[in-house]
């Protein structure tokens, strides 16, 4: 990965923008912009000592620095070894005085002069410090001004990945579909599911599986949600199942859809999936290299379903961006006019919910290329 070119890219950005420091919490950006992996979050909150003002921080000039809580501050600085475009990493007392610390770490930067670029998922409590620390300077969006759009295009070496992550996902559904017979439970295949991701080398699930069973004496659809974690619900013939599981490779990520029914469908339920399925391809060949937006899309494929009458059915966005975040910006939704250029992906994911019967869906995740 060309990290120090990104760190340029970015800089570039900065100076466009007249923005003179950039804050980023560890996180995917921060893994992005320079091979620094973070945490996967905790089931509960974890508030360490100087996690007020953790996170990278990267100057017109200088940087980046990273500034690290005492506890696991030294597996960055470990991680940074070797890392030249890393100009710092500073390992935080405990107790210390954060403040300060935050104040000489600016101050090292040069930020005195333009605004202050913060990620849209800091703390509340780290953007309120940087403000005690530079009053009076305008404070602007990092996410959607400067990371976003520069994420949004992937490069060789990240697509390269993405393919190996959907290939893994490829693999796993292959393995799990032999294995749908009566009886068994949406606990068990999405166990099941987990438990292949990491025998093929994914390091984890890029979010929460979920395997639904729809009809027959399934709850999904009313006294459950039609779309929830996995039950310990057994599968009976004549129900629709849809999957929607990916994993997370080298760290990007794959989201795949697909639905397969125990036993034959009635005529209702394959017309909504050749419905889904073309709806699905529609907007796929639509998605050229500056030929639609992101809205435009999301209207082939949404516009195939409400004139065969099944609008109603189809209640979420027609996908998102994907890479080192499972969702990424842009969405394919109605209202976002971005245009498609090459090297965006997106997952394409069209559905129609049929209560009582089955949640038709199909997800792969496009390359937009000219």
């Amino acid at each position: 990965m060309d990290y120090a070119g990104r760190i340029a890219r970015v800089r570039e950005a900065m100076a466009r923008q007249g923005i003179g420091l950039l804050y980023v919490p560890f996180s995917s950006d921060a893994g992005w912009l320079t091979g620094l992996g973070h945490e996967t979050p905790n089931p509960t909150e974890s508030n360490r000592p100087g996690d007020i003002v953790a996170g990278l921080y990267l100057g017109r000039e200088r940087g980046p620095i990273a500034v690290a809580p005492r506890m696991g501050g030294e597996g960055v600085r470990a991680e940074a070894a070797g890392k030249g475009w890393i100009e710092d990493v500073i390992v935080l007392p405990e107790p210390g005085d954060y403040a300060a610390a935050l104040r000489e770490t600016v101050g090292r930067l040069g930020a005195g002069g333009g605004a202050v670029a913060v990620a849209d998922r800091a703390w509340a409590v780290t953007t309120l410090a940087l403000q005690g620390a530079l009053p009076g300077v305008e404070f602007v969006s990092a996410s959607t001004g400067v990371i976003g759009p520069l994420r949004a295009i992937k490069d060789a070496d990240e697509l390269a990945l993405m393919r190996r992550a959907a290939a893994i996902t490829d693999d796993i559904y292959a393995a799990i579909l032999p294995q749908l017979r009566p009886g068994v439970t949406e606990y068990e295949v999405a166990r099941e599911i987990e438990r292949q991701a990491r025998a093929r080398g994914a390091r984890e699930m890029s979010f929460h599986t979920a395997v639904l069973f729809l009809g027959g004496n399934s709850p999904r659809g009313a006294s459950e949600p039609a779309y929830g974690g996995p039950l310990d619900l057994p599968l009976e013939r004549g129900m629709g199942i849809a999957f929607d599981f990916g994993v997370v490779y080298e760290g990007y990520c794959s989201d795949f859809g697909r639905t397969v029914f125990c036993g034959e469908p009635d005529a209702e339920g394959r017309r909504v999936y050749d419905l889904v399925i073309g709806s699905q391809g529609a907007a796929v060949a639509a998605m050229a290299d500056g030929a639609i937006s992101c809205a435009g899309a999301d209207r082939t494929a949404r516009g195939r379903i409400e004139e065969a009458g099944y609008g109603a059915g189809f209640t979420h966005r027609l996908g998102h961006s994907i890479g080192r975040d499972v969702h990424e910006w842009p969405s394919l939704m109605a209202g976002e006019e971005t245009t498609l250029r090459s090297g965006m992906t997106f997952t394409v994911e069209p559905s129609v919910l049929l209560p009582g019967k089955a949640f038709v869906r199909i997800e792969d995740v496009v390359l937009v290329t000219p």
